[in-house]
């Protein structure tokens, strides 16, 4: 149980990290509503009884 929270308090730091890093290298151009329509989701995290894996969903509009 302690591995867990120990894993999900991690995960909003690292879904932060890769998400701010892969649109700032491609462009300089201001983030647009067309921008946050094309962006994928991640959503619905889940912990396996083991704590050793994550799933998550990815959702893409």
């Amino acid at each position: 149980m302690r591995h867990d929270i120990r894993l999900l308090s991690w995960l909003p730091v690292l879904l932060g990290i890769l998400s701010a890093s892969a649109p700032a290298a491609e462009s300089r151009t201001p983030f647009t509503v067309e921008d946050l329509v094309v962006l994928k989701r991640l959503t619905d995290p889940q912990v396996s009884p083991d704590g050793r894996y994550l799933v998550y969903v990815q959702r893409e509009t």
